[in-house]
């Protein structure tokens, strides 16, 4: 073998090595950064979720829409779809 027949092969062994190292901390990242935007993501449904059950309860209890919306912060929209 040549001299440099094995820097070629030194080379493509080095660049295949960090190329597959920049992959794995790339999908490093990009778990971290899914799993972030997953749990914002589920909080604000969940927030939601919670305002119209809140609605909904208040709606039982006879309380008017204008009350619904001033401590639910959902449209009153939102609360005529509920009846």
């Amino acid at each position: 073998m040549t001299w440099e027949m094995m820097l070629k092969e030194r080379h493509d062994d080095g660049r295949n090595e960090g190329r597959t190292e920049g992959i794995a901390i790339g999908e490093k990242r990009g778990v971290k950064i899914g799993e972030k935007r997953g749990r914002a993501e589920g909080m604000a449904i969940g927030i939601q979720q919670t305002q119209i059950e809140t609605a909904r309860n208040m709606l039982k209890d006879g309380l008017s829409a204008d009350l619904i919306t001033k401590y639910t912060g959902i449209s009153a929209q939102q609360i005529s779809e509920l009846l």
